[in-house]
């Protein structure tokens, strides 16, 4: 697969993930970790709020280094 093609799926699934954790991080939370206890909910809504931010950080970086020479995007996948 190109490191261009790589990348730029990459970074749009990290991009949307990253939307639908800071959306509604209660739901996703909900679905991954099935019922929590009432004190513990807000608090893992906020880290996956946390989650959400770098996820699309790395998701803007993926996007952002597509051009990047071949033996330079291979190091940021294998990184990835």
């Amino acid at each position: 697969m190109d490191t261009i093609l790589a990348l730029t799926i990459i970074g749009s699934i990290m991009i949307t993930v990253g939307l639908i954790f800071i959306a509604i991080p209660k739901a996703v939370n909900q679905k991954i970790m099935g019922n929590l206890p009432q004190d513990a909910i807000n608090i893992s809504a906020s880290f996956r709020v946390i989650l959400g931010g770098v996820t699309i950080a790395i998701g803007f970086i993926s996007l952002y280094c597509r051009n990047l020479p071949t033996e330079y995007a291979k190091i940021l996948l294998f990184a990835l």
